[in-house]
Parts: structure tokens; sequence; C-alpha cells
């Protein structure tokens, strides 16, 4: 073999490999892009479990454990599933063992006030939630469990705010609109009545919920014009 065939043929050996190994690590990164990261897995395990499909809840569960980079998620999710599925006694036990003032403080905060609420502990979850939006105004699901709360022991005014806030963070949410809709009309102001239950309506609410609404903004119209 001549030197330059030698040079040659070892010029190209080392491009093989400088190949080999970029095309190597193009694929580790795909893949790694691939994996769903902690939070992506919380939430579709919430996901799962508001649609209560619970095997696959589980099996978010189970991912969560495997990754050991944020076993707080795990915790988070099981604890969710106590609470939603009757025993939110156990699920605010599980939260108080976590460290509230850690990365995960706001989603404590928020499945603490939901277990609360369902205890029918009003204050404490008041107290949890209102702590949580003061840290957090955006937190959608910290107003709407304020908003139920406030409702609950009759004070509208402050129900009415935490809705109000929900239609700004959820934009495409009926319910509020819907709730609002059925106060206004309960304090006799109609003209309010009727823009937050058109509102509602608009947003394509399932059809049981759609016909009580059809049957409010229709009194609505009525008293509006008597």
């Amino acid at each position: 073999m001549s030197e330059r065939h030698f040079i040659k043929s070892g010029l190209a050996f080392r491009g093989l490999v400088v190949f080999g190994l970029v095309i190597g690590l193009a694929v580790a990164f795909y893949s790694l892009r691939k994996q769903p990261s902690a939070q992506d897995i919380w939430k579709q395990g919430l996901e799962f479990l508001s649609q209560r499909e619970f095997s696959k809840t589980i099996e978010s569960i189970e991912r969560l454990r495997q990754q050991d980079s944020d076993s707080d998620y795990a915790e988070l999710l099981e604890a969710a599933v106590s609470i939603r599925t009757g025993s939110p006694d156990q699920g605010l036990r599980r939260l108080s063992r976590m460290n509230v003032d850690g990365p995960r403080r706001r989603e404590i905060l928020l499945l603490s006030g939901e277990a609360l609420y369902q205890l029918n502990m009003l204050a404490e979850a008041r107290g949890t939630l209102l702590q949580l939006v003061s840290e957090d105004p955006d937190s959608v699901d910290g107003h709407r469990w304020l908003s139920s709360i406030w409702y609950d022991i009759g004070a509208n005014a402050q129900a009415i705010h935490h809705l109000t806030e929900v239609t700004r963070l959820d934009k495409d949410d009926y319910r509020p609109h819907w709730m609002m809709g059925v106060m206004y009309r309960d304090f006799e102001n109609f003209p309010e009545s009727i823009r937050h239950l058109e509102a509602a309506w608009a947003r394509k609410p399932p059809q049981g919920i759609r016909n009580y609404i059809a049957v409010f903004l229709s009194r609505s119209l009525q008293a509006e014009h008597q």
C-alpha cells in the first residue's frame, strides 16, 4: 500500500468515525427530546384522573417513579388520586409529608386546598388557596376553588371576583359564565345575567348544560322585558 493510499484510507476511516459519532449524538439527542418531562407526565396523569381512567393514572405514577429527577410529581399524583377518589384525608396526609417550601409549592397548596374543601374545612381551604393566588395570581384552578368556597358561604361578591379571574385565565371555559349568569339572575340583574349566559352558550358547553342555559336565558330575557 502506497503512503498516499494509506493516508487517504486513514482520513476516510476517521471521517466515518466522526460521521458515526455525529449520527449517534443526533439519535441520542432526538431520543432525549422525545422523552416527556416529569411535569408532562404529571399533567397527563391528572387528565387521565379527571376522565376516571385509573389504570392509566397508575401507569403515569409508575413512570414518574422511574424518573429519579423529580419524584415529587409521583407523590403529588398519588395524593390527587386519593383526594379525587373519596379519600381527601389520606391525600392531605401525603401532602403534609412533602416540603411545602420546595419547588412543588404551588401544586401542594392547590391540592391541599382541594382536599380541605372536600373535608368541608372551608376556612382552612380558603386560607390555603388565598395564599396560592397571592403568590400565583394566574392560578386558574386556585380561583376556581375560591369561587366555590365564597359561593358556599354566601360571599357572592368575592365569588364573582374569582369567577371573573377564571374568565380572564381560561377564555374557553363556559362554567364561570354559566355560574355568574345564574347568580346575576338571582340578584335580578338581568342584563348581566343575559350577558354571561350568552357567553356560556357561545363556548359550546355539553348538550345537557346547553338545555339549562337556554331555560335560564329565556327566563332572564322575559324578566328583563316585563
